[in-house]
């Protein structure tokens, strides 16, 4: 049995992961300032703010392994509240590393990340504050590894794109969007914001799924690992026009669809500086969206 944290655990995520290292037969803590809700009983709650030192100084130290996923996780909110987004993102995961580094048994550490992060490098120099967040992740990750290395922390990052497979996500994105008008018989008018984006979804079992090997990975290593995974199908990337077709279709639902302009693939590029692991989703985008129904509500 291992004594983890997560950080973040109340989100969307960190609950599912937190049932999974509960089911596993692990010492599950959780460290966030969201109320507790949804979360294994055994689960020993700490409430902190990582970006206040001392506050989370106790919580992170004598710990087997760290799982970060604390902080701002929206493009839109991130551009909204850039000092917050700095102060979670940047300075609370460094008060982490930093722990983290100067504990004798160096817990391992897996960093939830974001896909953002590899479109940014693609690009080249920031262009707007729409990258804020982005750049926050960039610079996460840079911090991650310049810690890991030279502390010896094992470390692994996970890229993450386009989560979904929550039945009851409120939020506006465009997965849980269109599978609430769709379940309604609304029409799905795809936002021009879509217009040239390709999404790689992947389900949230595929997510906590990539965890818990990582977490099987950097526990058993005999060497330090400091290595990325991408945590979505590279191949197979899905337009905002097919989703919604997608979703009319297995759920059976009598919404018209407003089609958007076509779409351009933008395809991720290898960092030869990194071990990478491969990443293969056991839950395609259709097995995916049949889940949703199923949970949700079937039309006929």
């Amino acid at each position: 049995m291992a004594k983890i944290i997560i950080t973040g655990i109340c989100g969307f995520i960190g609950r599912h992961v937190a049932h999974a290292l509960v089911a596993r037969g692990d010492e599950v803590h959780g460290i966030d300032l969201a109320d507790a809700t949804a979360l294994p009983a055994s689960v020993i709650m700490h409430r902190a703010d990582l970006a206040d030192l001392e506050a989370c100084r106790q919580p992170l130290t004598d710990v087997d392994g760290i799982i970060h996923l604390a902080g701002i996780s929206r493009v839109s909110e991130a551009r909204a509240h850039p000092e917050r987004t700095l102060r979670a993102n940047i300075l609370g995961s460094a008060h982490l590393f930093q722990i983290a580094a100067a504990q004798k048994n160096k817990p391992w550490i897996i960093l939830g990340s974001t896909r953002e992060v590899e479109l940014l490098h693609q690009r080249g120099q920031p262009r707007s504050l729409q990258e804020l967040y982005a750049i926050s992740k960039s610079t996460m990750e840079s911090l991650a590894f310049s810690f890991a290395r030279e502390s010896g922390n094992a470390l692994l990052v996970l890229r993450l794109s386009d989560v979904y497979g929550d039945p009851g996500d409120p939020s506006k994105k465009l997965f849980p969007t269109l599978i609430r008008r769709a379940r309604e018989h609304l029409p799905l008018t795809i936002d021009p914001s879509s217009h040239g984006v390709q999404f790689y979804f992947t389900h949230i079992d595929d997510v906590v799924r990539s965890v818990i090997e990582g977490c099987h990975r950097l526990a058993t290593a005999a060497a330090p690992i400091y290595a990325l995974q991408r945590v979505w199908d590279c191949k197979h990337p899905t337009g905002s026009l097919e989703l919604a077709r997608m979703i009319t279709a297995i759920g059976h639902s009598s919404s018209t669809i407003q089609s958007p302009p076509p779409t351009v693939t933008i395809d991720p590029q290898p960092d030869s500086n990194l071990q990478e692991f491969p990443f293969t989703p056991s839950i395609s985008l259709a097995e995916g969206i049949r889940r949703q129904f199923d949970t949700t509500g079937k039309h006929g």
